[in-house]
């Protein structure tokens, strides 16, 4: 009763700045999860289910109040979608909306009134390209947007913005173990037992440790990261035990429980990095990066989020992918995620104890779908 009040309250407040005729069905869902709460007829995996398809119809809700269909409508060019998002990062709404006070009521209503139905999460975002009017901007803005319109917290690195110096070097550290010979390893050990990090380095990792969720925002350059984003993994992801080292690596890594995911910008069309294409598979690329980085540290990871050929995209096309990427973020938690083989899974020499089938390689490999 309480979140129907609300969301009329609200509804009368916004009248159609919003555009929002799907409160209403907001209300519905939420009253269905309360009485789904309630319901003691009900077996408790019935419930668990019925509640999850209402919170789906919830999150689906909150996407579209946030969107709406104004958006392919008034974004013409990739500059106007930046503004646009630009201007809804201050006000969490990407349809012009005037009354940010009323977007924030209605996330609280859902997020407290759903009881842990649409859990909030912490999600890390480091940003790597250098044009803030590009889309790889627009995704990260995109994503911010809707993110914090729902409840989230979200905390951004831009690190051309930031002017972050990729190289690393003695200026990693505010400690010194060897001044002889510099040996990076040696000194991240050193650092992490005596808080010896500079305090550019220790802020990422504090970002680190504080989200649920990682998400890397990169255009692909020369198969693999831009050189601002490795550099910032060269010095952030600190040996020592910090990051990794002492036997916390992969599934039993320091971030075991969090989740990471890629969201990438491709120059090429889709056939030409599928399995018989030129340049080969898109998953044997990112694979690097998501196992030997993130899934390396103890991510779980997420199937990468990929963008193809956005600068040879209409405005409408690339406005969808947009859209498509505030539904892929909004469902970080559950979002289907790359499956690789643990620790246990291998012998004293690191080799698989049993040769994997075909489907286990393919599921772990594979070019994810579309959303």
């Amino acid at each position: 009763m309480e979140a129907q009040n609300c969301c009329a309250r609200l509804t009368f407040r916004c009248g159609n700045q919003f555009g929002c005729h799907n409160v209403g069905s907001a209300c519905a869902s939420q009253q269905e999860l309360t009485r789904l709460g309630h319901d003691k007829g009900v077996s408790a995996g019935r419930r668990s289910a019925q509640a999850e398809c209402a919170s789906s119809r919830l999150r689906e809700t909150v996407w579209n109040v946030i969107t709406g269909k104004e958006l392919v409508n008034k974004f013409g060019d990739n500059h106007s979608i930046v503004a646009a998002f630009g201007q809804a990062a201050d006000r969490f709404s990407v349809c012009h909306l005037q009354n940010a006070s009323a977007m924030t009521s209605i996330a609280a209503c859902i997020s407290r009134d759903a009881k842990g139905s649409i859990a909030a999460l912490r999600v890390f975002i480091v940003h790597s390209h250098p044009e803030a009017k590009s889309f790889n901007a627009a995704m990260t803005v995109a994503a911010k947007t809707v993110l914090l319109a729902a409840g989230h917290e979200v905390a951004v690195s831009d690190l051309y913005a930031n002017k972050f110096d990729p190289v690393s070097g003695r200026h990693n550290f505010i400690t010194m173990h060897n001044p002889d010979y510099y040996k990076q390893q040696d000194e991240e050990a050193y650092a992490a037992a005596h808080a010896g990090f500079a305090p550019e380095i220790q802020a990422e990792m504090d970002k680190l440790f504080w989200c649920d969720a990682l998400i890397l925002q990169f255009p692909l350059w020369w198969f693999g990261l831009p050189a601002i984003l490795k550099g910032w993994v060269d010095r952030v992801f600190a040996s020592g035990g910090r990051i990794y080292g002492g036997g916390k690596w992969y599934d039993r890594g320091v971030f075991a429980g969090k989740r990471a995911m890629c969201s990438v910008t491709i120059g090429g069309a889709q056939p030409i990095y599928s399995e018989n294409g030129l340049n080969g598979p898109i998953s044997s690329i990112l694979f690097p990066i998501n196992h030997g980085m993130l899934y390396f540290t103890g991510f779980t990871v997420i199937e990468p989020f990929l963008v193809h050929s956005p600068a040879r995209l209409t405005a409408e096309e690339r406005a969808a992918h947009l859209i498509r990427y505030q539904k892929r973020v909004l469902d970080l938690s559950e979002a289907p995620t790359l499956s690789y083989p643990k620790l246990a899974d291998y012998d004293d020499q690191y080799l698989l104890k049993v040769r994997p089938t075909d489907r286990i390689m393919n599921s772990a490999l594979r070019t994810p779908d579309q959303d």
